[in-house]
């Protein structure tokens, strides 16, 4: 039988935390400042990300971050785009595909992704505030699937941040977005976040639903 909250067990919720070796490289990309105001705004041409079956442009002044880890271990299955800040954390957005044991079958996405958050976002966000306004499910919100979207407030490293969270789920493939930056400046990189998961496209594996997705 299907049991969403055990089938969710390694969650679609993982707050984004830099490895420190990687600090000092992710500052060059801000005219050595660190500030990040440089990064906030959209280049007339965007780059392209396109490996592991997921596709996505974003900002030419972003870098794709390696070295970022995650409360339970690496992001490793999925890339990392954005800068880190003076105090060390993300100012940016992750990609995450996981494979789902058992699959989701057809019609009980919304009910898994329901149970995978209200079970761990107490665990994983540790303090953080939930908000009332932006959450809730975003009908073809992530390539073309329908997500689940919620926003939290939490802190790390003494500084303020905002993180949204995107999901989606079909068959035995979850992908997971999220956008984080320091609250200060979160409505600033939120549109390039946005801009982003426009362009996302992922490989869905036939075997991975009974309409085979694509």
């Amino acid at each position: 039988m299907f049991d969403a909250p055990t089938a969710a067990r390694r969650g679609i919720l993982r707050p984004v935390r830099p490895a420190t070796t990687a600090i000092a490289a992710a500052c060059l990309l801000v005219a050595a400042s660190c500030s990040g105001e440089s990064a906030l705004s959209l280049p007339a041409a965007p780059l392209t990300y396109d490996a592991g079956g997921i596709t996505f442009d974003y900002p030419a002044n972003w870098e794709v971050l390696d070295g970022i880890t995650a409360a339970e271990g690496t992001l490793g299955s999925g890339p990392v785009v954005g800068w880190l800040d003076a105090a060390g954390n993300l100012i940016g957005l992750t990609v995450q595909t996981e494979r789902v044991d058992p699959p989701v079958p057809p019609g009980e996405e919304r009910s898994y992704l329901t149970a995978a958050f209200s079970r761990h976002a107490d665990e994983v966000w540790g303090g953080g505030v939930v908000r009332d306004d932006g959450g809730g499910f975003v009908d073809a919100g992530l390539d073309g699937r329908t997500a689940l979207r919620a926003a939290i407030d939490h802190a790390a490293r003494g500084e303020p941040l905002t993180t949204t969270v995107l999901a989606a789920v079909e068959g035995a493939t979850i992908v997971t977005v999220q956008c984080q930056a320091p609250t200060a400046v979160f409505d600033l990189v939120e549109p390039r976040c946005a801009d982003v998961v426009g362009s996302l496209r992922v490989t869905w594996s036939s075997e991975d639903s009974a309409s085979g997705g694509s």
